[in-house]
């Protein structure tokens, strides 16, 4: 049961950080061409956001988690 409580954790942690960053910015730089010592390069920057019910599914989902996790070991 200790799998489900780290688990829950985890889960409760990204929903807090859904809920303090919820969006963020994500880059990717790939190699056009190259030609000796020349390289042409694409820089492909994406915005992402994560929405507030996707937040709060995830702690209350790893608040559940942990609380079972800790009913289990409590009765084993």
């Amino acid at each position: 049961m200790k799998v489900i409580v780290w688990l829950g954790g985890l889960l409760v942690l990204l929903g807090i950080l859904g809920f303090c960053l919820p969006r963020f910015t994500t880059s990717q730089t790939t190699d056009l061409a190259s030609v000796g010592d020349v390289t042409v390069q694409n820089k492909t920057i994406e915005h992402h956001m994560v929405s507030q019910p996707l937040a709060i599914a995830a702690l209350l989902l790893g608040i559940t988690l942990i609380g079972t996790g800790a009913y289990a070991r409590q009765t084993a």
